[in-house]
């Protein structure tokens, strides 16, 4: 059985078998912390019951007209990546 859950910054020392395709890029820990550190609530990563990684989604909100940003205007996140 998989279980979805918030990402933490300690998955990065078992995500490897996900990252074992040729298509996959693997950053480095530092780009993994601040993505992290900003954008933590849109990371989650899939585990299974024994514990291993099956799959990680690193999201963001990008807001490309800053005059329709809604909710993301007032509270500046969509200020981050205009």
């Amino acid at each position: 059985m998989t279980t979805i859950r918030q990402f933490s910054i300690y998955d990065m020392y078992k995500f490897n078998n996900v990252n074992l395709d040729i298509l996959t890029e693997t950053y480095s820990t530092d780009f993994y912390g601040k993505y992290k550190a900003i954008w933590g609530e849109y990371c989650v990563s899939a585990e299974n019951s024994s514990g291993m990684i099956e799959g990680y989604v690193l999201g963001m909100i990008r807001c490309i007209n800053y005059q329709n940003c809604g909710i993301y205007r007032l509270t500046l996140l969509g200020f981050f990546y205009l």
